[in-house]
């Protein structure tokens, strides 16, 4: 019981890893493409 108890805290620690890597993955794309544009704009702004 205790060592299935383990296992699952493991995999639920490991869920939550995947997860949070996931956003933070996703956050990181989104600051990147947000940059991007505003650098775009910027540009087409001042020729």
């Amino acid at each position: 019981m205790f060592v299935t108890l383990l296992s699952f805290k493991s995999i639920l620690l490991v869920l939550i890893r995947y997860i949070l890597g996931g956003k933070i993955v996703r956050r990181l794309a989104f600051l990147q493409q947000l940059k991007y544009s505003v650098a775009t704009v910027r540009f087409s702004g001042n020729p």
